[in-house]
């Protein structure tokens, strides 16, 4: 990427169809309750360029079966994670900047659109659905993290050998 051109810039990329879209739907799909690779859970979201060096912003658009609190979604994540020392959960929306240099991902900022009527614009064509934030360091735990935990599994050793793992993400306040 050119420096000069992303200067004070967020530039989106493959705003449909990013393979991503398809892993990780892939990946709620296996684990989520009521999926099926019949009926798989439809991942949507548009990743961006920006000028720093390292990190990922994204925010996902997830269809729910069934109508949900963003409390009751945060704490599906919450018990889906409770044993990954790599995927933190946080209520608010995490930051992209508390990511670079670190080894985890985090998600967090889950929102629901209201269901009472007062949806405007775009919630009322997708009411039951979640919007979450996800950030994470893509030099890190979207590339060598990842390559060194899939090369330990790979290898029958613990999966987080040679990787410095943190119990809690660090998270800016506001």
């Amino acid at each position: 990427n050119d420096p000069a051109f992303l200067a004070d810039n967020l530039i989106p990329y493959a705003p449909v169809g990013h393979i991503h879209e398809r892993e990780i739907g892939h990946s709620l799909t296996r684990a989520g309750r009521g999926f099926s690779p019949a009926n798989p859970v439809m991942v949507q979201f548009s990743p961006h360029v920006a000028p720093f060096f390292q990190g990922i912003g994204l925010t996902l658009h997830v269809p729910l079966r069934q109508s949900m609190s963003a409390r009751d979604v945060h704490e599906v994540f919450r018990e889906f994670y409770a044993g990954e020392r790599l995927v933190h959960v946080a209520a608010e929306a995490p930051l992209v900047r508390d990511n670079a240099g670190r080894h985890y991902a985090v998600v967090g900022g889950f929102a629901v659109p209201p269901t009472d009527g007062t949806e405007v614009g775009s919630a009322g064509l997708a009411a039951r659905r979640v919007v979450l934030n996800v950030t994470l360091d893509n030099l890190l735990k979207g590339a060598a993290t990842q390559a060194v935990q899939n090369m330990n599994i790979a290898v029958g050793i613990d999966e987080y050998a040679g990787i410095p793992v943190l119990e809690q993400p660090v998270m800016s306040q506001a």
